[in-house]
């Protein structure tokens, strides 16, 4: 399969230098690894064109055909044809280029062998997993457990020597010196790489129990014992024998009046089983002990938490009126080319200025709440006897948008040039608002597929983990 995988990527490869000087500018930007591959799908679409079904790219190419204009039904599907084959052409290259790698690991396991390597002392056995064939002819598999080396006596004799350094050091932990110990010490049963097992003993083993920790001692008080260390390897055993000299550490005030806590209450245990409450140490040499029951931490916490929740609160209020800004903005702004469509109508057809805004607010009414209630200002303020010119200045400004003060500084140039200099000026706005409009639909559809690209690589990582893992997993074994 190696030869395969590499046969197709040599494919690949001459595939891609051939289409090098392919254009793409009909297309959208995309980052240089996908245009590789869009040129690649562009150069072989003449050559193997889809199926007639396969022009089904989607239900609804005619809502697609907003996004390009210009073009026909056929070139939109031809052109959503070849970008979704240039999308697989990529996904296929990177799946057969990680099945390239793993049948090539698998290629060099697969060479004939004559013997395995055993592992030194210490790092422990291994399992192989074989297939043997006699002749031509396969007949099995078997899983071989590999032992570890053993090693001579007179490499254990020189590996012992480095060993015993290693062995003490490890024992004294963060102590000095065996001389003065005064912290818990560490008794293991094996050092890695080191291949001896070790088993240990104590003198006293109320001052240094069977795991290295050191038993309560009075103060300065110096205790000396005796530790054994047996040290094996296969049938060779060696005795390590450390003299250590345990010396108390002076306890700190805090230690001293828990001490006395112990003492006192299991005295008070004993005294007198049976009485309902227990009499905590008042005095400490000359100092007196003052009792407290320990406070909850419930009040501050819910204080902080009320006055977290009071900002995040507000915080939140100033994200949801900054949403319903952008909404409204957004609404305007998607309502502005049917409205002057429809104000550059109503003019046409002999409406005043007044007239027309007041038809297009009954219009609104219910269809857009921003513009509606923009227009019903105006309207109201129309009734009580605001000028024209100034209402329509007001309803500029509260759209909040240089698309309606474009408008409204049109609309008040009507009152002095006339009707014939407004419908001209509306029908260049109306054309400049339809070619933002197709920029706009044209930049949503290329954000549409760029959000696909995140799903398409998480798919294909867990492709790669999947053919992977089990590749190492089989690596280390």
């Amino acid at each position: 399969m190696v030869y395969v995988y590499l046969t197709i990527l040599l494919i690949y490869l001459i595939l891609i230098v051939a289409s090098r000087k392919i254009e793409t500018k009909d297309y959208e930007k995309t980052s240089s690894l996908q245009t590789l591959f869009l040129k690649l799908s562009i150069f072989l679409h003449p050559h193997f064109p889809p199926k007639k079904e396969g022009y089904r790219v989607t239900n609804k190419i005619e809502e697609l055909k907003d996004f390009y204009p210009f073009k026909t039904k056929k070139q939109l599907q031809q052109q959503i044809a070849i970008e979704q084959r240039s999308l697989k052409l990529m996904v296929l290259f990177v799946g057969i280029f990680v099945c390239f790698l793993v049948s090539l690991y698998e290629f060099n396991k697969n060479e004939e062998i004559t013997k395995l390597q055993r592992n030194e002392g210490g790092q422990g056995n291994y399992l192989q997993e074989l297939m043997y064939t006699v002749g031509d002819v396969f007949l099995g598999e078997v899983d071989l457990i590999v032992k570890e080396r053993i090693y001579t006596s007179s490499e254990i004799e020189t590996l012992l020597q480095t060993f015993l350094p290693v062995l003490d050091k490890n024992m004294l932990q963060e102590n000095s010196s065996f001389d003065e110990v005064t912290s818990d010490l560490q008794f293991l049963d094996k050092i890695e790489p080191y291949p001896f097992q070790l088993e240990w003993q104590s003198s006293d083993y109320q001052v240094i129990a069977y795991d290295g920790s050191l038993g309560k001692l009075e103060n300065q008080q110096v205790n000396l014992v005796n530790i054994q260390c047996k040290i094996r390897y296969e049938n060779y055993e060696w005795l390590h024998e450390v003299t250590v000299h345990v010396k108390a550490v002076e306890k700190s005030l805090e230690e001293q009046i828990q001490e006395l806590i112990e003492k006192e209450t299991q005295k008070n245990e004993e005294e007198n089983p049976n009485e309902q409450s227990i009499f905590l140490p008042n005095t400490f040499g000359k100092e007196k002990i003052h009792w407290y029951r320990k406070t909850s931490y419930y009040g501050p916490l819910c204080l902080v938490a009320t006055i977290f929740l009071t900002l995040t609160v507000g915080f939140l209020k100033v994200q949801d009126q900054r949403k319903m800004q952008k909404k409204r903005k957004e609404e305007l702004l998607h309502e502005y080319p049917q409205f002057v469509s429809k104000l550059c109508l109503y003019l046409t057809a002999g409406l005043t200025l007044r007239a027309t805004l007041i038809r297009l607010c009954e219009e609104y009414h219910n269809k857009s709440m921003a513009l509606g209630d923009t227009l019903r200002l105006l309207v109201r303020e129309l009734e009580a006897g605001v000028a024209l010119s100034e209402t329509i200045q007001s309803f500029g400004k509260r759209s909040k948008d240089s698309n309606y003060l474009k408008l409204s500084s049109l609309l008040i140039q009507n009152e002095k040039n006339g009707t014939k200099d407004i419908l001209d000026r509306l029908n260049e706005e109306a054309e400049a608002i339809f070619e933002e409009r197709k920029r706009r639909a044209k930049k949503l559809g290329e954000e549409a597929s760029t959000k696909l690209l995140l799903p398409m690589m998480l798919l294909l990582m867990v492709l790669m983990a999947m053919i992977m893992i089990p590749a190492f997993m089989n690596f280390s074994l």
